[in-house]
Order: C-alpha cells, then sequence, then structure tokens
C-alpha cells in the first residue's frame, strides 16, 4: 500500500507543518483570492511579529489535500482535515485511501504527538519553540523585510526561525526553520484569505517536499477544547519524536 510504505514521510512532514506554527499540496480548487491590503504603519519589529502566519487568526478549520514529492518522484497524494486554535494548537488528521485515519497529530500547549493507529505507535516530544522565550531581530533588503526568532542561551543564542514578509501588505511568504542552529526546512505561504494561507510548500533538508492545499478554511468556528486533549500512553507503544523527524536524514 503506497500510504503504509510512506508513513515515514507523511508523519515527518505534516508534523513539520505543526511545529511550524502554519499549516501547510495536488492542486486544490480554483479560488480568487483578493488582493492584500496595504500596510500603514512603522515597519519594526513589532510589525513584523504580529504579521507572522496565522498570528491574528483565533481559529479555523479545513479540508486539506497533502502531497508528497522526494526529488522528481510523487510520492502520494492524501486527504486530510487540519483545525487550529490560537495560540499554536493543532490537530491534523491524514487519512489512507480507504478513509480510515493513518496518522494523527496533535500540536497543544507545547507538547507534540503522532499517533499512527495502524501501527499502534504514539510518537511524543515537545516543542522547541514552547522551551524558552523567543527573542527577534529585523532586517530588509531590497525585496523583504525578514525576522529572526532567536532562542536565548546561556553562553549567546541559537537561531529558531526566520521569517521573510513582502513588503506592500507585510504577507508572511517564507519561514525557514532550525533545528539545532543548522537548517531543517523551509516553507511557503502563498494565496491569503482572511489571514490564513490557502497554499503552503514545506521543503526539507533530507529531501522530501510537503505540499498542503486547505480547502475553503471556515475561520473564528468554535473547537472543543478537547480535540487537542493529549492521546492516552495506555496500550500503545511510545517513541520519540526525534525518531521520525531524524529518520532519513
Amino acid at each position: 500500500m503506497i500510504f503504509k510504505a510512506h508513513i515515514p514521510g507523511v508523519l515527518k512532514l505534516a508534523i513539520l507543518a505543526t511545529l511550524g506554527i502554519t499549516v501547510l499540496s495536488c492542486a486544490g480548487p480554483k479560488i480568487k483570492v483578493p488582493p492584500p491590503e496595504p500596510f500603514i504603519g512603522t515597519v519594526d519589529v513589532e510589525a513584523l511579529k504580529d504579521h507572522r502566519v496565522l498570528h491574528d487568526v483565533t481559529s479555523f478549520k479545513s479540508e486539506v489535500k497533502v502531497k508528497i514529492m522526494r526529488g522528481k518522484k510523487n510520492l502520494g497524494t492524501f486527504k486530510g482535515a487540519l483545525i487550529f486554535n490560537s495560540p499554536d494548537n493543532f490537530r491534523m488528521r491524514v487519512y489512507s485511501p480507504f478513509g480510515s485515519v493513518g496518522v494523527d497529530i496533535i500540536h497543544a500547549n507545547g507538547l507534540v504527538q503522532a499517533y499512527v493507529p495502524e501501527q499502534n505507535v504514539l510518537y511524543e516530544g515537545s516543542s522547541p519553540a514552547t522551551k524558552a522565550e523567543l527573542n527577534f531581530r529585523m532586517d530588509e533588503n531590497d525585496k523583504s523585510y525578514n525576522l529572526m526568532a532567536l532562542i536565548p542561551k546561556r553562553w549567546g543564542t541559537r537561531i529558531y526561525a526566520t521569517y521573510s514578509f513582502e513588503k506592500k501588505a507585510l504577507q508572511n511568504r517564507n519561514m525557514t526553520i532550525y533545528e539545532d542552529g543548522e537548517k531543517f526546512a523551509k516553507m511557503q505561504f502563498r494565496d491569503y484569505i482572511g489571514g490564513v494561507p490557502l497554499r503552503a510548500r514545506v521543503d526539507m533538508m533530507s529531501g522530501y517536499v510537503l505540499y498542503i492545499y486547505l480547502q475553503l478554511p471556515e475561520t473564528g468556528v468554535e473547537l472543543d477544547p478537547e480535540l487537542f486533549e493529549p492521546f492516552s500512553h495506555d496500550g500503545v507503544e511510545v517513541l520519540p519524536l526525534k525518531r521520525i523527524l531524524t529518520e532519513g536524514r
């Protein structure tokens, strides 16, 4: 089965999407995306922080399509569902071709869990962004404003992520995530509606590429807090999240 064979790839990329505090394809339906409103005000660190992807979205739910590639090889296309609650609680389910849940991922309160029902395995770890308060710096070039998020350390700082914003409306177009100070993956966001990007691409340094298309997300929805409750350890094999994230690198 295609899905079973590529569970590691699905896990890596879907987890990365949630760790990136963002979402995010096979092509989705054609949707007319309105032009962004120009930003009026002073562009400083606080303005850029406020324009990070999903920063001003309280909640949303959406169907998604996930396409996984490595090089020029298409490893499979899968359907799923994604929910989000501010500030950074996510849950994403990726379904098998037969409609069963292939991977169920929760990112909430600093904990990241990925449950694979077919294997009865739960991968678990912490979100690196919650281990410390982040410090921010900004710079700019001819095409974009850039924001750098740094994790304070006893001896200096370590980079956690960088964000790139187009200059007219300050839309967050790119984000790069680092692991232990080394580049781990790059994300691209396009076609914003209501503060939510409909399209995103995740390039991992290991060679996998994830495309996630949101299908007309509903924003401002009420979501039951229990949807973000952690999975129980009872009766399942619990493995470190880092194992699946570093496998194949």
